[in-house]
């Protein structure tokens, strides 16, 4: 019987997990513990401790007691919140985004039972570290109240866009040419809420029900419909009232973004996600076991295996860390000489062997994991599988919301495969190998070999020629068109990269017969980078006036970057250009 989805959501999430710190204005610190008396059977004799915990100690003993069972151990610590009276002490308290599991009570003011201020603020804190966090909100309040008011003071303020001049002028002509009630506005009012709002934010194209009257627009259209409203101005007054929700709600919402990326709410399963951060909210009064909870709701958001696969590599990387390091300083000699070259270089020399080493020390880690991840993605593999391919295809899309056996869904897959295969973010501090660059027009990318790019190792000869200026080689790439797949892909002249605007597609010749365009350039300042990947090269251009050749400067900045297997080839090609043996040939 194959493996449940659910098994690998516990490896991936909920096995990681070691320590706990449980936010609670209501629970004993361990000071209080200590300068109380507890009789055997949990009865408070003496404590000067004003906290709910002293009436019933066994309720916080019970949720204590699920992270200490005899099965697993966590680490863990009680923090009462008394201190976190505003901002600059929620920013202080470190070790609250640096928990595996935070337990996070609603309210958390002893002086006002009713305001969650306090545990929002710890959650905007959560979702803008760097930590992943997992957070548990528990709570006597209703959970839908909960919810709401966490989701609201999680999304960023005016995250609708305002109407365009098309829908406001719609909105204007919708109230001039119509017999609207006076009641209208009223019914406007309590159609459009909090339901109304959220699902827009989910999806913009959800504000298109109104039309049908689905869901939770049942109300709006209604309204409508009995107002006589022409169906041509239901969206954007629909729309306008939403945004009027979202002014109404503007002082609860966060200043910043916390990046909510996605967030449900099915009944008694209810949560919220961003990358740094994944919310669930628990009841309380159901004297459920709150990691319990936590699955279900991880159960309810069902990750995508990809992101499975990345967060079992990330836990078991920071798993075996220690013994990675251990294992990579293990030799002495090398790391001795290693230090000694760092001592003795000089600033840019300096950079280049620390990124060299953290490459080294990134590909070991990877390799260390490896085995354990690639068994993980086995058995999910093992688990998913069907035997007939339309079975497969049905899979995958249950997971990614994309139909492969659509022809147009497919090439745009095989687009952002390309892309990820073949390029990466922009990084490094030097023009080198793969940096892809735009000048007076036109698009180059760097293919000299890595080793000539590096600034601290530029010959005395090059400096004495060309001063401080890094001489590089570049091949031309011909834009072609952008999100859709070209012919011959597999013909080793294509390069696929992420933009704003979706893939951009270039090749590296002209037409399928022509040979790489190559050009040298001379950059500024050994091509060391400013304000982010902004450098200043030159080449040798003709000036249309006078016929002579000088040497013509350019502002450019990295736009792209190949990965290095991939630039490494066009190196290899660009040999190949330059070598053209066989030019005294006879025949076709």
């Amino acid at each position: 019987m194959a493996e449940g989805f659910e098994s690998f959501i516990e490896d991936a999430f909920i096995d990681p997990i070691r320590s706990v710190v449980i936010v609670d204005d209501d629970y004993p610190t361990i000071e209080e513990v200590l300068n109380s008396n507890v009789e055997g059977e949990g009865k408070v004799t003496k404590t000067d401790s004003q906290k709910g915990w002293v009436k019933n100690p066994r309720q916080v003993l019970e949720v204590v007691s699920e992270f200490r069972s005899k099965e697993k151990k966590y680490i863990l610590d009680i923090h009462d919140a008394q201190n976190l009276t505003d901002d600059q002490e929620v920013e202080g308290a470190a070790h609250l985004h640096q928990t595996d599991l935070l337990v996070l009570d609603y309210q958390l003011d002893p002086e006002n039972v009713e305001d969650h201020t306090r545990s929002l603020r710890i959650a905007r804190k959560l979702f803008a570290s760097d930590h992943f966090n997992l957070i548990i909100v528990n709570t006597n309040k209703d959970l839908n109240e909960v919810f709401e008011n966490f989701l609201i003071g999680l999304l960023e303020r005016d995250c609708l866009p305002a109407l365009s001049e098309e829908a406001s002028a719609r909105v204007e002509e919708a109230y001039e040419k119509n017999d609207i009630p006076d009641s209208f506005s009223d019914g406007l009012r309590k159609a459009v809420g909090f339901r109304q709002f959220i699902s827009v934010v989910q999806d913009c194209k959800n504000i298109s029900h109104v039309m049908s009257g689905k869901s939770e627009f049942a109300a709006l259209s209604k309204l409508f419909a009995d107002s006589g409203l022409p169906k041509k101005y239901w969206i954007s007054i629909a729309m306008s009232a939403i945004l009027s929700y979202q002014e109404k709600i503007a002082d609860q919402m966060s200043v910043g973004s916390c990046g909510v990326s996605s967030f449900r709410d099915s009944g008694n399963v209810k949560w919220i996600r961003s990358d740094r951060g994944f919310i669930t909210f628990s009841d309380k009064k159901a004297k459920r076991p709150l990691l319990d909870a936590l699955r279900a709701a991880l159960a309810d958001w069902k990750p995508r295996p990809s992101r499975l696969l990345l967060a079992k590599m990330s836990a078991d990387i920071e798993n075996q860390g220690v013994e990675m390091q251990d294992r990579a300083l293990a030799d002495n000699h090398s790391s001795a000489l290693w230090f000694k070259d760092l001592l003795l270089s000089n600033e840019l020399e300096r950079k280049s062997a620390i990124d060299g080493t953290v490459r080294r020390h990134i590909e070991a880690m990877v390799a260390e994991v490896l085995p354990g991840v690639r068994a993980f993605a086995e058995r999910l593999v093992a688990s998913q599988r069907q035997d007939l391919e339309a079975d497969n295809i049905s899979i995958v899309k249950s997971h990614y919301q994309v139909d492969l056996s659509k022809m147009e869904q497919l090439q745009k897959a095989q687009l952002f495969h390309n892309a990820l295969t073949c390029s990466e973010d922009v990084s490094g501090w030097h023009i080198q190998t793969g940096h892809v660059f735009e000048a007076a027009g036109e698009t180059w990318i760097c293919v000299s070999p890595l080793c000539d790019t590096v600034p601290a190792q530029i010959s005395n000869n090059n400096i004495q020629l060309h001063g401080d200026r890094l001489r590089f080689s570049a091949i031309k790439l011909h834009s072609k068109n952008s999100n859709k797949m070209p012919k011959n892909v597999q013909s080793n002249q294509f390069l696929f990269f992420n933009s704003e605007h979706g893939i951009s597609v270039f090749s590296i010749v002209v037409s399928p017969d022509a040979m790489p365009e190559t050009e040298v350039f001379y950059a500024e300042n050994k091509g060391i980078f400013h304000d982010g990947f902004k450098f200043t090269i030159c080449r040798s251009e003709v000036n249309r006036n006078s016929n002579e050749l000088g040497m013509v400067s350019h502002s450019t900045e990295v736009s792209y970057q190949l990965r290095y297997e991939y630039a490494q080839n066009l190196v290899q090609r660009l040999g190949g250009a330059v070598t053209r043996i066989g030019l005294n040939f006879a025949g076709n």
